[in-house]
């Protein structure tokens, strides 16, 4: 079961999940699974900018920290009982009437419209229960080009959710990746619309 846990949740794999979903390279710093607790936690998650933008990244999680029902995982739904995520950084940007923002938000659209796989990969299969997800202490950062002459740092409420992919069969890699990204992306506008109008 231990070689199991590790094949899911290996770095390579979540990177290349990620990358998929929003269009453009994702690199983790670190990665710790402890086998016996279930515990797993990943520290500075960083989403690069879509082409066209210039800032050194769109999306930069630097912690992450989950705790799943090891058996879980022998039923084919793995069971995220916690799931924590803090210090979330986004960078906006606008070039040539789009945002950094809209660019991923298309790539995330597309490929969630897409027909599944008819692939036999393992990480492709695998399905996931979050029993409790919150989101905490993020920060959107508006380019300089939004302010002449210097940047803006705005706080972005806490996210909660409950329940995910509680229902049969569950939600896939891309399903969790798309509902958390979309989730920050759609606080960090709510943080800036009030002043800058619409993404």
């Amino acid at each position: 079961m231990g070689s199991l846990i590790k094949s899911i949740f290996e770095t390579g794999i979540i990177e290349k999940l990620i990358s998929k979903l929003v269009g453009t390279k994702v690199r983790i710093g670190s990665a710790q699974i402890d086998l016996l607790s279930g515990r797993l936690r990943f520290t500075d998650i960083v989403v690069s900018n879509p082409k066209g933008f210039h800032a050194p990244y769109i999306l930069r999680f630097r912690r992450c920290q989950a705790k799943i029902d090891p058996l879980s995982v022998l039923s084919g739904k793995v069971v995220v009982r916690k799931m924590r995520i803090r210090d979330a950084e986004a960078i906006y940007e606008a070039s040539w009437g789009e945002s950094n923002f809209s660019a991923i938000l298309k790539n995330i659209d597309r490929i969630m419209g897409a027909k599944p796989s008819r692939g036999r990969r393992a990480p492709d299969k695998v399905r996931y229960q979050i029993d409790d997800l919150v989101i905490q202490g993020s920060r959107i950062h508006l380019s300089a080009k939004l302010l002449p002459g210097k940047g803006l740092t705005l706080p972005v409420p806490a996210i909660s959710l409950e329940g995910l992919g509680k229902e049969s069969p569950g939600l896939s890699g891309l399903e969790v990746m798309a509902v958390i990204i979309r989730h920050v992306i759609g606080e960090g506008l709510k943080a800036i619309l009030p002043g800058f109008g619409g993404s």
